[in-house]
């Protein structure tokens, strides 16, 4: 990719829509590579687990006199996992509404600041009250701050709209990627480099972020409406146009509050909660799930799985993305339900055979789901809701589930005094309800002239003829 020119060094001051294909390439190339090395560190916990133990972090809850890994230790770790995973998704509404209102560029330099202040203080916890403090304030920043930056990105995949769902696919994927940095960090403290070194060193990666965003990012969301001209012709097209895969009532034109009132919001609230706390806690417990099966084999399996995990977020991106654009979110959550159902019975196939090619099969499934669920949830609310709520929508959709991602801890408690079988059947039951989504959505809005739809339609206050057209092929 050549370096822009004079003229578009100046390209963030012009309209959005008056942006040269260069300089749109510069914003993505950013925003993923950002997303990459910034978005999702703290989702690499299990990578980043066992060095914490050989660190002795949080090893003074343990008894005097103790040299291994007591219960104290492990559920202070765990609990400060569950802290900051659940209120990274809560304060995704204030983030959100920060966005909306302050656009992309000022909101995300300022959550790379935060995350290169949550690397330093991270690396620099100890013992005693404000050792533990520095853990988990550090972890905090790092996990809140973090996918912030994601989420400031996501409507960057209007600036090339026959590519949103791969350009959503591959920030989504790289959020996912972005867990190898613990993997990384964990192998330079195995290296000889100290914990405090490798993460108060790592700390330059967002300032960098911060000054790329601050220098090339638009200073409000990309969307579509903007781009419309170049995508489809104005008697075709026009701004509330719903996608092509929505046969349900058009939520785009609606104000915020209607939006939030809907079926479809709460249907989806329901579907990203029960998924989230799936997949956290097998993330979160990874190590003492295959422990309890084989203690031996447990840390070599963690650690692969901790480097599957990323490399799944980028090696699937190429059918993921296709994947959205086809068939869209709705299907897509089926998929997913498919997906994650096929992971448990792979998971389960190991515990009973203690076959490791079970477990890696699992681990690949899993490396699916994560960041097929992400792109789901992105492309869902904003294709159905639309750019210009997005930050209230989807910042309350994943305060939700960040709310629901509390039982994380509890559920690890159940595991701990009855096995990882009883809180495993749990999720199961739970993640199985949420075929609910996709088939009340296929089922109720498969006609668009349906009565409900003209109901819905009616009670929402339908717009006229000229906003609430839909784009024809």
């Amino acid at each position: 990719m050549s370096l822009p020119d004079k003229d578009q060094i100046y390209c963030r001051l012009k309209p959005i829509a008056d942006w040269s294909q260069s300089y749109r390439l510069i914003v993505v190339a950013t925003a993923v590579l950002g997303c990459l090395l910034n978005a999702g560190m703290a989702f690499g916990f299990s990578a980043i687990f066992p060095v914490l133990l050989e660190i002795q972090a949080f090893h003074d809850l343990c008894p005097e006199g103790s040299t291994s890994p007591c219960r104290a230790q492990t559920q202070a770790l765990l609990g400060m996992f569950t802290v900051a995973t659940s209120l990274l998704n809560v304060a995704a509404l204030p983030t959100g509404a920060i966005l909306d209102s302050w656009g992309p560029r000022i909101t995300a330099t300022a959550v790379a600041l935060l995350t290169s202040l949550g690397c330093f203080l991270f690396g620099n916890g100890g013992d005693g009250w404000e050792g533990h403090l520095r853990y988990y304030v550090g972890f905090l920043l790092l996990a809140v701050a973090g996918p912030a930056i994601m989420n400031s990105s996501l409507s960057f995949s209007n600036l090339f709209p026959n590519r949103k769902g791969l350009i959503c696919a591959m920030l989504v994927g790289c959020f996912d990627a972005s867990s190898a940095v613990f993997v990384f960090l964990a192998h330079l403290v195995r290296s000889g480099v100290t914990f405090s070194a490798a993460l108060s060193g790592y700390a330059a990666v967002p300032l960098v972020t911060a000054s790329a965003a601050w220098a090339f990012w638009p200073s409000t969301p990309v969307a579509t409406p903007v781009l419309a001209q170049e995508t489809c012709d104005a008697a075709e097209c026009t701004a509330d146009a719903a996608p092509s895969w929505w046969k349900g009532p058009h939520l785009q034109h609606l104000p915020v509050r209607q939006q939030l009132l809907s079926r479809e919001f709460w249907l989806v609230v329901q579907t990203t909660s029960i998924t989230m706390v799936c997949i956290n806690f097998f993330i979160a417990t990874a190590f003492a799930q295959l422990s309890e099966v084989n203690e031996e084999s447990a840390l070599k399996l963690t650690q692969t799985f901790a480097i599957m995990l990323p490399v799944g977020g980028l090696v699937y991106t190429p059918v993921i993305g296709p994947l959205v654009d086809t068939i869209g979110p709705t299907l897509g959550f089926a998929v997913l339900w498919c997906l994650y159902l096929t992971f448990q019975l792979l998971l389960r196939l190991y515990v009973e055979t203690e076959i490791a090619a079970a477990a890696y099969l699992a681990f690949a499934v899993f490396a699916l789901v994560r960041p097929l669920f992400y792109t789901l949830g992105a492309s869902f609310v904003g294709q159905v809701f639309g750019f210009g709520t997005f930050g209230k929508v989807y910042g309350l959709l994943t305060t939700f589930a960040g709310i629901a991602c509390l039982i994380v801890q509890p559920l690890g408690n159940l595991a701990a005094n009855n096995g990882f079988e009883v809180a495993n059947g749990v999720l199961t039951v739970a993640q199985a309800t949420t075929a609910a989504l996709p088939l009340c959505i296929l089922v109720l809005w498969r006609r668009p002239d349906s009565q409900e739809t003209d109901a819905l339609l009616e009670g929402f206050g339908t717009p006229n003829s000229n906003e609430g057209a839909v784009v024809t092929r």
